[in-house]
């Protein structure tokens, strides 16, 4: 629940809370893999990013949408990022996430972090 608000203003900037949204007008629509639900992830790096338990799932998936979007800005941009609602410009525009893939996710590098966050919850997969 410590990242809820951050990730809710992440969803309602990228898809406005449609978990059906695709995206058909940017650069990876024009390249034929448009962007797809809550959190408006590519395929790549759904398949990438999403949690091996819910691999199964569609991308339109509200969950796995989720959790992969923000496994994703995780590894690009760091937890703050999440926790900040998104990334902003100079002037506190929202622009985005981006970055594909979750190459360098490691979630023992956010455990300090994690484990303030969750005081009261387990964090398995944690070191």
């Amino acid at each position: 629940q410590a990242l809820a608000e951050g990730v809710k203003s992440i969803i309602m900037h990228e898809s406005g809370g449609n978990p059906n949204a695709i995206n058909n007008w940017d650069s990876n629509a024009a390249a034929g893999i448009p962007s797809q639900g809550l959190m408006q992830t590519i395929p790549s790096t759904f398949k990438a990013c999403v949690l091996p338990s819910l691999a199964d799932r569609p991308i339109t998936d509200p969950i796995a949408n989720i959790t992969a979007g923000v496994r994703s800005m995780i590894a690009h941009h760091g937890i703050g990022a999440v926790m900040a609602g998104g990334r902003r410009d100079a002037h506190g525009n929202y622009i985005g996430y981006g970055g594909a893939g979750c190459g360098t996710y490691n979630l023992d590098e956010y455990s300090t972090q994690l484990r303030t966050l969750w005081k009261d919850e387990p964090l398995p997969g944690l070191s």
